[in-house]
């Protein structure tokens, strides 16, 4: 079997340097929860706060980061595993939640749409070597603010993974 290539970016000094800067920063800063109930729970779970930012001491930050997994599997709608994340594989998804788009009909520069979401559905089902989709986009229309609250119509056979960044994005998705 003929040796992966590996790119190495930054010297592991330089990496032990930039989390250590975003621990202090996660320490000192915090991070602003919206989500009362969230906040909540990390509050009762005994993390500081200041001015009203939850603050993540870096030792809670060492033992969750422990807790995840080294990798797992995703699974299209079939229950086929389609994507192992993790280690050094490296997976192409398109995505990176934009709030406007290219209109490809009019070359203008628009809000997202849903209608938009269901395009991007369609055209990556026909792309086999995309084997899952991410957050492309934020839309725009009917009170909706990402892919992750639409019902998935057409159903993507690849999983579609999105941040669940509000607490009602959270419930719905349950």
């Amino acid at each position: 079997m003929a040796a992966r290539p590996h790119l190495h970016v930054l010297d592991d000094q330089l990496i032990d340097s930039v989390l250590t800067e975003a621990k202090r920063v996660l320490a000192e800063t915090g991070m602003e929860i919206r989500g009362p109930l969230l906040r909540e729970r990390l509050l009762a779970h005994g993390l500081p706060q200041r001015e009203g930012r939850i603050l993540f001491p870096p030792e809670v930050v060492d033992w969750a980061v422990g807790q995840a997994p080294e990798s797992f599997h995703l699974h299209d709608r079939e229950g086929r595993p389609v994507a192992d994340i993790g280690g050094d594989r490296v997976h192409f998804v398109p995505g990176s939640s934009g709030l406007k788009i290219a209109d490809h009909r009019t070359g203008e520069t628009r809000l997202a749409s849903t209608a938009d979401f269901v395009e991007y559905v369609r055209l990556a089902d026909g792309l086999g070597h995309i084997a899952y989709l991410a957050t492309a986009f934020s839309t725009n229309d009917d009170g909706l603010t990402s892919q992750s609250e639409l019902p998935l119509i057409p159903p993507a056979p690849e999983p579609v993974t999105t941040p669940a960044t509000t607490e009602r994005r959270r419930r719905r998705s349950r």
